[in-house]
């Protein structure tokens, strides 16, 4: 988002040039140092454009917008403006925007310390952050803004008849209305401040008080003491404005990383709570001040633009009535053109938005990541679009408290993991997994909706000793992680041939090789392997290894049972990892089988719909073959989808 905004700062420029140039209505009749008769022709001349088109007082390019749709969450911004949908003209859209955080902020803010208790300081944790040394918060810079506003709004009840409303005026002047001012009004304004005889006309106006306060809500203060911005000289403009960071000695810096601290004081990972859902409450306070930091900074820029048309229009013997702003070159011949001056001050808001933005956007990542770094991965954050924008955007109905409700879309309590993945075949599903349980160093890894703990089967808790559960047959779509307790058997004494999948190569644990105590395994490879087995010698053994095959992982095992008056039996057994949630077993009809030959198709369903089936052709007493098949992507035959 940072450096999608910074990349639109020359676009606006350029769209600033354009239309200030023809509001001025030429490129140098606004120059400070002419005469008094050539001054106020000056005045007249752009005073007709500026009612014509209305483009001075308004914002270009939609910046309004931008700034706020990126950065706030959609969840919190649904609050604010009721559900209500925003005319397309960008001027109406930042008129309704900017009225509805005036309006509707304080009852969210208050609503949202009922819904997190644990988090009810952190508003007022940023509002009253002072600099050291320093008495002034920021609710009081936000007061500035108010204040000045007011100013503004007595010199404009001051020069207009007495049937004009002032106050109706100012709301539109801040509010970004495309006509605020006729022509008349504005050659009225200009005309009572060249007659003023007082030195000091608007407080703000005439001192650092605004400059100021929009320099410590946006963390802009000068750092070579070129408090002023040049049009295409970016390296200049970045060495005199860097982009700040958290650890920056500003003001808003400061108070971001308080309110960070509050969380992580406040908030710890506990099992059966969703810290997730502590994480939007977080974000959402942080949106709310974020939206009044934008508000006021766009209302100065707008009183801003009106200080500047005023300062570049009098007579040079009354311009101590406004003092020049700080953002404009006082060596330069910019305040001789009004269109370029009005193009810096259009990139000094821009590049204060994107600092605003980038420091939010700062302190949500880094409370996310303080939460959710030990299962953090690409694939996670590609695959499930596991972020705090996601987070961000979900409603009340789709993220709670507690990690027991059914409704949660994301949840994280250190143990367990809830979230929306991406699924080819079927949509978009939700998938969790016990990660506590399941993974001991996770390295998450996400195929088709399907959760895993990584690619490597020494992420798994998983040992080679099998669990032991009833038997299972027809399937239920109860996913829970239950083993096979025994597959179909044969008599054998004799080998077992097992057949993987070529498509899906294995990768496997030293652990294959000691299945059964003492049996020989041969031809080890991706795509199987053979065991001598003499149940006799066996007998009662049974053991399970991990296998990979680059999207799930499962376990597999073969068995030996000694029978005194029939055949001795071995067989193979597949079984989910124990503990997989998104995994459950199943037993398929087999509908080629004959009375003797294929048995019944034994498998493995995952919750994305992925099936690992595995079936036994009879071919004697003394050898068996187990062929296991992979179906991903909705590959699977009728005669297994049927029963899902």
């Amino acid at each position: 988002m940072k450096k999608k905004l910074l990349n639109i700062l020359l676009l606006s420029v350029l769209a600033a040039i354009t239309l200030a140039g023809c509001n001025s209505g030429g490129e140098s009749n606004n120059n400070s140092n002419t005469n008094s008769s050539t001054a106020q022709a000056a005045t007249q001349t752009d005073s007709q454009f500026i009612g014509a088109e209305g483009g001075l007082l308004s914002i270009i390019g939609g910046n309004i917008e931008e700034a706020i749709t990126e950065q706030v969450g959609s969840a919190l911004w649904n609050l604010i403006t009721k559900g209500q949908a925003f005319p397309q003209t960008a001027a109406e859209w930042d008129k309704q925007a900017l009225i509805s955080i005036q309006q509707n902020i304080q009852q969210i803010e208050a609503q949202l310390n009922i819904q997190n208790a644990k988090l009810n300081t952190i508003i007022q944790d940023i509002d009253n952050t002072a600099l050291s040394g320093s008495n002034l918060k920021i609710s009081n810079y936000l007061s500035n803004i108010t204040d000045e506003t007011t100013n503004v709004e007595n010199l404009v009840q001051n020069t207009l008849p007495s049937n004009q409303s002032s106050t109706t005026i100012i709301n539109d002047l801040i509010t970004g209305s495309a006509q605020p001012f006729s022509s008349q009004q504005v050659e009225s304004l200009t005309s009572y401040v060249n007659n003023y005889s007082i030195t000091t006309l608007v407080p703000g106006f005439t001192s650092s008080k605004i400059d100021t306060t929009e320099q410590q809500l946006s963390c802009d203060p000068s750092t070579t003491g070129n408090t002023y911005y040049i049009l295409n000289n970016e390296s200049q403009n970045a060495l005199s404005h860097p982009m700040p960071n958290l650890s920056s000695n500003c003001l808003l810096s400061v108070a971001l990383n308080n309110a960070y601290n509050n969380l992580t004081q406040n908030v710890q990972v506990t099992t059966g709570s969703n810290v997730l859902y502590d994480l939007q409450s977080f974000d959402q306070m942080l949106d709310t001040q974020y939206l009044q930091i934008v508000q006021a900074l766009t209302a100065a820029y707008y009183l801003d633009q009106l200080r500047l048309y005023l300062y570049a229009n009098l007579q040079p013997s009354h311009q101590n009535h406004i003092s020049p702003l700080l953002t404009i070159d006082p060596n330069s011949n910019s305040l001789a053109n009004l269109s370029t001056a009005q193009a810096e001050l259009q990139l000094a808001y821009n590049t204060r938005l994107s600092f605003i933005q980038a420091l939010f956007a700062q302190t949500k990542q880094n409370a996310f990541n303080h939460y959710t770094n030990t299962i953090q991965t690409n694939s996670l954050a590609s695959n499930c679009n596991f972020n705090y924008s996601a987070i961000d955007s979900l409603s009340s109905e789709s993220l709670n408290a507690s990690m027991s409700s059914g409704e949660n879309s994301y949840a994280w309590d250190g143990g367990t993991l809830t979230a929306t993945c991406k699924n080819i075949g079927l949509g978009t599903i939700t998938t969790t997994i016990n990660v506590s349980t399941l993974c001991s160093n996770p390295s998450l890894q996400v195929s088709n909706g399907y959760i895993s703990c990584g690619p490597s089967v020494s992420n798994y808790k998983a040992s080679n000793e099998f669990i032991s559960v009833p038997s299972y047959s027809d399937i239920t779509n109860n996913y829970g992680g239950a083993s096979f307790d025994q597959l179909y058997s044969f008599y054998s004494s004799g080998t077992l041939d097992v057949y993987f999948d070529s498509n899906y190569p294995l990768t496997y644990t030293k652990g294959i090789s000691n299945l059964i105590n003492a049996v020989q395994i041969s031809n080890v490879s991706s795509t199987g392997f053979i065991a001598n087995v003499n149940p006799g010698n066996q007998v009662g053994a049974l053991q399970m290894a991990p296998v990979s095959d680059g999207v799930h992982v499962y376990l597999i095992g073969v068995g030996a049972i000694y029978n005194e008056v029939s055949d001795d039996q071995a067989y193979m057994i597949l079984s989910c990892v124990p503990g997989d949630n998104n995994c459950q077993m199943a037993n398929f009809p087999n509908p080629n089988s004959p009375a003797q030959g294929q048995e019944a198709y034994n498998a493995l369903v995952f919750s994305n719909g992925d099936i690992i089936s595995m079936y036994n052709q009879f071919t004697d007493h003394y050898h068996g073959n187990y062929y296991i098949q992979n179906y991903y992507n909705n590959t699977a035959p009728s005669y297994f989808t049927k029963y899902l």
